[in-house]
């Protein structure tokens, strides 16, 4: 006698394991979504920061070295900065490192949005300069980018700069 066995799984035994796939599946993407745009928007910051960090850097130090003024520009989303000894906010040897900002980070000068600031630094320190003199306005700032919620502050304090996490 010969017995008819089956084997395999029914219908509703794949369709429960699919929908339990299909459920983790869902719950793994929204994770991931999540951490992707978190950990894109952290790149964003970190390498917006860490260029200008670079910018205020190599502009004190140069100042210190070559004895000359510098100018750190803001504007259109753009940090520059130049040799600028007759103070006119123009490079005087057409020489300008210039590094862009994304379009979605916001730049904030102590908690203002402002478009455009110059910031000049000569003997190590950062100074203002209006009305034909110069201040130390700028020797103690924060300057803050922020994407969403999360943000990063480049703190200058007695005209040296650090990054804050």
């Amino acid at each position: 006698m010969v017995k008819n066995v089956k084997s395999g799984f029914s219908l509703i035994e794949v369709l429960v394991v699919l929908t339990i796939i299909a459920i983790i599946s869902g719950i793994a993407y929204g994770m991931y979504s999540g951490i992707y745009v978190a950990l894109s928007n952290r790149s964003k910051l970190t390498n917006s920061i860490q260029r200008v960090f670079y910018i205020f850097v190599s502009a004190r130090r140069e100042a210190f070295l070559k004895n000359n003024i510098l100018c750190i520009k803001y504007e259109d989303k753009k940090f520059s900065y130049f040799t600028d000894n007759d103070l006119d906010g123009i490079s005087d040897n057409g020489n300008e490192v210039v590094t862009e900002i994304a379009d979605d980070v916001t730049v904030l000068f102590d908690n203002k949005n402002i478009n455009s600031i110059k910031i000049y630094t000569f003997d190590g320190m950062f100074l203002k300069y209006s009305n034909n003199s110069f201040s130390f306005d700028y020797s103690n700032m924060e300057i803050k980018f922020q994407l969403n919620k999360e943000y990063q502050i480049l703190k200058i304090t007695n005209s040296l700069p650090e990054i804050l996490e």
